[in-house]
């Protein structure tokens, strides 16, 4: 759930890797989760799932030529989307189904390890209410949506290649699966900064920077907002790597923050 947690000050990031340095200041905005209590951070089990979703839902399709069953509503950014989510599935070794809901309270995004859409590697779910909140809250909200998916396909990769055992081990929070999940979003900024040098990756670090907490005695932490910048941020260091590398190295750093 996306829910309203108070304001943040003006924050200077620096978003670095190589040669390449850009500095953001992130102004004053509205932070806000995308998980909701009771489930581990945005991912959460199929019964949990199956509650926030349509009972028959239609997936959004995104490879192969087969048309797409549903949309946001925005054809031009469907296709765009679409691309990336190919983009996406090839680079981070996954193939979940998607689909779009109408939240019934707050915006949210989720992921599970269940198959609710004809995919064995699991099912994301990106709500419309999100992608409004994005489009209010980012200069650049096509990119700010794609490090979200990133986000979520992180968690899909998770579940299909095993960090959930290894970062949830003793942990009370959801913040190093979380973080890891940061990291391979900046990781992803960092591919697509490569192929395309115009692609705005600082507001994949703002993003995560805006939905940043300090409940950090609550089940459904997922980092304060440095700790989720950093995280993209050191991510996108990582761009150079083949995916089950930085995929490591993510873990490792989730590990020790």
């Amino acid at each position: 759930m996306l829910r309203s947690t108070g304001t943040i000050s003006r924050r200077k990031l620096l978003f670095a890797s190589g040669a390449l340095i850009v500095v953001q200041t992130f102004p004053s905005v509205a932070r806000a989760h995308c998980c909701q209590h009771g489930y581990f951070g945005c991912s959460t089990n199929g019964s949990e799932f199956e509650k926030l979703i349509d009972p028959n839902p239609s997936a959004f399709s995104f490879v192969g030529n087969s048309t797409r069953v549903s949309g946001s509503g925005d054809r031009s950014f469907d296709v765009a989307l679409a691309q990336t989510l190919k983009y996406l599935s090839v680079e981070f070794s996954v193939l979940p189904g998607f689909t779009f809901i109408r939240e019934a309270a707050e915006a949210n995004a989720f992921a599970t390890n269940q198959d609710l859409l004809g995919r064995s590697d699991g099912t994301v779910a990106f709500g419309l209410k999100m992608i409004d909140r994005v489009k209010r809250t980012s200069d650049h909200w096509p990119a700010s949506v794609a490090g979200i998916c990133a986000h979520e396909f992180s968690h899909i990769a998770q579940y299909k290649f095993g960090a959930f055992s290894r970062l949830g081990v003793a942990e009370k929070t959801a913040r190093r699966v979380e973080l890891h999940a940061d990291f391979l979003a900046g990781y992803f900024a960092g591919r697509r900064k490569q192929t395309n040098p115009r692609f705005p990756a600082a507001d994949v670090a703002r993003t995560f920077f805006d939905v940043g907490d300090h409940a950090v005695n609550n089940p459904t932490h997922h980092g304060t907002p440095e700790e989720r910048a950093a995280a993209v941020i050191e991510g996108f260091k990582h761009a150079d790597l083949e995916f089950h590398d930085s995929y490591e190295r993510g873990v490792n750093y989730a590990l020790h923050v």
